[in-house]
C-alpha cells in the first residue's frame, strides 16, 4: 500500500473526479460487506438497506451507464443471495470465483484449503468466539465474537505457522482471510471484468485491506474510494462511513442523468 493525501469524495476535487469518471461510462464495482451493506455480527444478516438497493437500481436504469460488479470475499453462492437483479457481475472469494475459465486454479485452491482445514480445526476448535468459515476456495477465521479480540487475532496468527503451502494472509475487520498465494485477487478480477465489459475506466468502492489490490490500480484507469478513512490506504478518496454510500450512488446517478 502507498501513503498519500486521501480526500473526502464529497469535497470539490472528489466530486469533480467522480463526475469525470462517470462521463466515461465506467464499470461500477463494489465490495459487499462494509461497503454496500453495513457490517453486522451475523454475516447471514448482512443485507443492503432498501435505500441502497433503490439507488443501485436507479443508477443502472440509465442507458449510458456501464454495468455494475460486486467483488467480495464471500463465496459466490453466498454473495448472490444478497444481490438485487441489477448486478451484472458477482465475483466471490476475493476475485477468484466467478470469472470465465480458471478451473484449474479453483481446483488447486480447493485442495489447498482442505489441507489447511485439517491442520487448523484441531488447533482452533476449542477457542471460544473463533469461527472457521470454509468458502471452498479460501478460508476466513472470524473472531468478532471473542471476548478479547486482540488476543484472538494473535491466537489465529500463531496457528497459521507451518501451514503448507503458506497462505496469503489478509487481515480484515475481526477476520483473518487465508488465500492461496498465486490465485487472482480483487485487482486482477477488476481488470478482467473491465476487459470483458469493454470498459476503459472503473470506479471501485471497498472498505478493508483486502480491497487494496484494487485501490492500487492506476489512477487514470480506476477511481478508488475507500469506506472509512485510512491514511495508509492506496485509495484516492474516502467516505466517512458506510452510510454515505447511498449519497454517493445518488450523486453518480445525477452525474449520469442527461440534462
Amino acid at each position: 500500500m502507498c501513503e498519500g493525501v486521501v480526500q473526502h469524495i464529497f469535497n470539490y476535487e472528489g466530486r469533480a473526479r467522480l463526475e469525470a469518471f462517470c462521463r466515461r461510462s465506467p464499470l461500477m464495482a463494489f465490495d459487499y460487506d462494509g461497503t454496500l451493506a453495513p457490517i453486522v455480527d451475523d454475516p447471514h444478516q448482512a443485507r443492503m438497506r432498501t435505500a441502497t438497493q433503490e439507488a443501485l437500481t436507479a443508477l443502472t436504469a440509465l442507458a449510458a451507464v456501464a454495468r455494475i460488479a460486486v467483488i467480495s470475499g464471500r463465496a459466490r453462492s453466498d454473495l448472490k443471495k444478497f444481490l438485487p437483479a441489477c448486478i451484472s457481475y458477482a465475483i466471490g472469494n476475493h476475485g477468484l470465483e466467478g470469472l470465465p475459465g480458471g478451473q484449474q486454479e479453483l481446483d488447486r485452491a480447493a485442495a489447498v484449503c482442505e489441507q489447511w482445514k485439517t491442520v487448523l480445526k484441531p488447533k482452533l476448535s476449542q477457542e471460544p468466539g473463533l469461527v472457521l468459515e470454509d468458502k471452498t476456495y479460501s478460508l476466513t477465521l472470524h473472531y468478532r465474537q471473542a471476548t478479547q479480540t486482540d488476543q484472538a487475532a494473535q491466537t489465529i496468527l500463531a496457528a497459521l505457522e507451518g501451514l503448507a503451502p503458506p497462505p496469503r494472509v489478509v487481515m480484515g475487520k475481526c477476520v483473518v482471510n487465508l488465500l492461496v498465494g498465486a490465485t487472482p485477487h480483487k485487482g486482477a478480477a477488476l481488470l478482467e471484468l473491465m476487459r470483458m465489459d469493454g470498459s476503459e475506466a472503473a470506479v471501485f468502492f471497498g472498505d478493508d485491506d483486502n480491497d487494496e489490490d484494487a485501490f492500487e490500480l492506476p489512477a487514470a484507469q480506476v477511481l478508488s474510494i475507500r469506506v472509512g478513512f485510512s491514511a495508509h490506504s492506496a485509495a484516492a478518496f474516502y467516505l466517512r462511513d458506510q452510510s454515505e454510500i447511498d449519497r454517493c450512488l445518488l450523486m453518480m446517478t445525477a452525474f449520469k442523468t442527461p440534462v
